[in-house]
């Protein structure tokens, strides 16, 4: 298997050896670990998207001051916090 195929996340040296029985342990045991490599970048990218930043008070009223809603609604649930 010299190549990669459709689907197959690795490459194996000679195309021959994914028939042996050790060759085929080894070639799919990448192939587990590389899919398993990818799964975990997959939802490391995701968690930083969904991830809200925890604020402190201090920290919010900084941003308030420093940005002055505009938006009346806004300024209403900024003011009442």
């Amino acid at each position: 298997m010299g190549y990669k195929q459709k689907g197959q996340l690795t490459t194996d040296i000679e195309w021959h050896k994914h028939l042996r029985k050790i060759g085929k342990r080894f070639f799919w045991k990448g192939e587990r670990n590389a899919e398993k490599k990818m799964v975990n970048e997959n939802l490391s990218e995701i968690n930083d998207m969904t991830e809200i930043p925890s604020l402190t008070f201090d920290e919010l009223f900084d941003l308030i001051e420093k940005n002055r809603f505009e938006n009346p609604t806004d300024k209403k649930i900024a003011e009442n916090i």
